[in-house]
């Protein structure tokens, strides 16, 4: 078996303090007893600790490069003891436990160094990893970003898993550059998203300080430079040049809303004035099939004024 000084001495110089020592020292002792009685049992131990401080000191130390795939797995499915821990250490990064794996892998990086990652594609858009975005924004320069969206991976069938792929440089020493999106969640397969990964037509240059001029920072990254810039530099419409206001709620439907077939001509007299209700998804145009009823006297029946 492989002797105790040389890795002691390894650690030593990397980033152990003095109680740390003092555990080794511990360890060397029960160590060389332990081949001196020919201990298995205390050999074994002796040998496991040492691996557990050599994953220790890995958790330790800054890295100028992070790559890792992390797990999967919603609050909703998480045991207690987990739930609670990253609820109370990870907060606001909590929604999925890649999304605490992303944060956790900044305190592994040197400033400068790089994190490179393949997570679900989720924490993209929605609302509750609004604070991871902001986090990612602030704090690093996303040089690559790849969009990969359903069906990236051949052994996961079907439209399972969305994912992204991503570099980040820790730091914001580069925020004069612009960051490069790829956008694969169009394609269908991995062959046609491997195929396109150097495709000019699917590339996206983004000032990624744009995203901060976004309701909760979505990576909204599939837009052209120029409009960017109007967005950064254009005050929100509301509070600013006018008041954003709910349009028209008759609170009966079923009685205040009815087809132009219904209505026997009365939109003639401006009793009915059509109306745009929404509706299914429609690519290019949808009939305007319905009208309100606009008579004062109803309005003032079912108190609408």
């Amino acid at each position: 078996m492989e002797g105790f000084e040389g890795f002691e001495k390894e650690q030593e110089e990397s980033v152990l303090t003095k109680s740390e020592r003092e555990l080794f020292q511990y360890l060397e002792q029960i160590y060389t007893q332990a081949i001196k009685a020919n201990d298995i049992n205390n050999l074994l131990f002796v040998n496991e600790t040492r691996k557990s401080i050599q994953l220790l000191n890995i958790f330790l130390q800054k890295f100028d490069v992070v790559v890792t795939n992390p797990p999967y797995m919603g609050l909703g499915n998480m045991g207690d003891e987990l739930r609670e821990f990253i609820t109370k250490n990870y907060e606001g990064y909590n929604t999925d436990l890649y999304s605490v794996f992303i944060i956790r892998s900044f305190d592994f990086l040197e400033n400068n160094a790089y994190l490179g990652m393949v997570t679900q594609e989720s924490f993209m858009f929605i609302q509750s990893y609004e604070k991871l975005r902001k986090y990612i924004i602030e704090n690093s320069y996303i040089y690559k970003f790849v969009h990969l969206g359903k069906r990236a991976f051949d052994d996961i069938g079907g439209e399972v898993v969305s994912t992204a792929m991503f570099i980040l440089k820790k730091g914001n020493l580069s925020r004069d550059k612009l960051s490069e999106f790829i956008k694969l969640d169009i394609y269908n397969s991995s062959t046609e998203k491997f195929n396109n990964l150097n495709n000019e037509q699917v590339k996206n240059l983004v000032d990624q300080s744009y995203f901060l001029s976004l309701e909760k920072y979505p990576f909204l990254y599939n837009i052209p430079l120029e409009l960017q810039n109007a967005i950064k530099s254009y005050k929100p419409f509301g509070g600013n040049y006018g008041e954003v206001k709910k349009g028209i709620s008759t609170g009966n439907v079923n009685l205040y809303i009815k087809y132009w077939w219904e209505i026997n001509g009365e939109s003639e007299n401006h009793n009915y004035i059509p109306y745009v209700k929404g509706g299914k998804s429609e690519k290019y145009f949808a009939d305007l099939n319905n009208v309100i009823d606009w008579r004062l006297d109803e309005m003032k029946k079912e108190k609408r004024l």
